[in-house]
């Protein structure tokens, strides 16, 4: 007797287990993008993908459900009605910081599933960094071999409170790097959440300095007539050219 009732226990922990592992899966769904304030909410259809050029990017949801057939998404955003969609996967700008709870109802083999809920932090963009006064732009530095690359320089160097910082594309994390080298550099700043962010892009030349493209230093015309662009007073070498008369014949 005590054999049948084990093995009959057994059987209903396994079902049991089985069938929570089964209603966790497809319960579930997955929040992306940046969970950051949207300028765009809620004048714009949460199926929008109208985004500001700063950090309005939407929060994105998606169904793990792969069965599922039909949604009801609930956004949880209290100051609208409009906070719903009828979409797999959905995006949604909120208007505010704060808390919310998202609710998901799926529709499954034909039977409307319990709601599932989900609570996600929506957090504040962190103060525009600018290079240069710009958030996109181009700067030739002529003055100096190395230029300092400051996002919150317009703000006496003050950055945002518990702001993070990466920069591309060599991984600094720190708020300032010194640049030496002609190219494009690029920073993005996270709030203190680090899941809402701005970024800022320069593009960095240098006066006499050779691009990272290539090109020549050293021109040469023939009949010894040379042109070197980085020359500060040295006499300049022979042209090699010299004895092959003109490159071109007369013009």
């Amino acid at each position: 007797m005590r054999c049948r009732i084990g093995n009959k226990l057994k059987i209903f922990f396994l079902i049991a287990a089985l069938s929570y592992t089964t209603f966790d899966s497809f319960s579930q769904f997955y929040v992306g993008g940046k969970l950051c304030v949207g300028s765009a909410a809620p004048n714009i259809p949460p199926m929008s993908n109208a985004q500001s050029a700063d950090c309005s990017e939407p929060t994105a949801f998606f169904d793990t459900e792969k069965k599922a057939t039909a949604w009801l998404w609930d956004f949880g955003d209290p100051t609208t009605v409009a906070d719903v969609s009828t979409l797999r996967n959905p995006k949604y700008n909120y208007a505010a910081p704060g808390k919310y709870i998202v609710t998901l109802t799926r529709t499954l083999n034909g039977t409307l599933q319990a709601p599932v809920t989900k609570e996600i932090t929506i957090s504040s963009p962190p103060t525009q960094p600018l290079l240069f006064n710009k958030k996109k732009g181009d700067t030739t530095v002529c003055d100096g071999k190395t230029v300092k690359l400051d996002p919150y320089k317009h703000q006496l160097g003050i950055a945002p409170k518990g702001a993070r910082f990466l920069w591309y594309p060599k991984g600094q994390t720190t708020q300032t790097i010194d640049v030496d080298s002609a190219g494009c550099y690029s920073v993005e700043v996270f709030d203190t959440l680090g899941k809402c962010s701005r970024t800022a892009q320069i593009n960095v030349k240098f006066c006499l300095q050779q691009s990272g493209g290539g090109g020549a230093e050293k021109w040469y015309f023939g009949k010894g007539a040379t042109l070197d662009f980085q020359s500060q007073g040295s006499v300049l070498p022979q042209d090699t050219l010299a004895d092959s008369g003109d490159l071109f014949g007369n013009t």
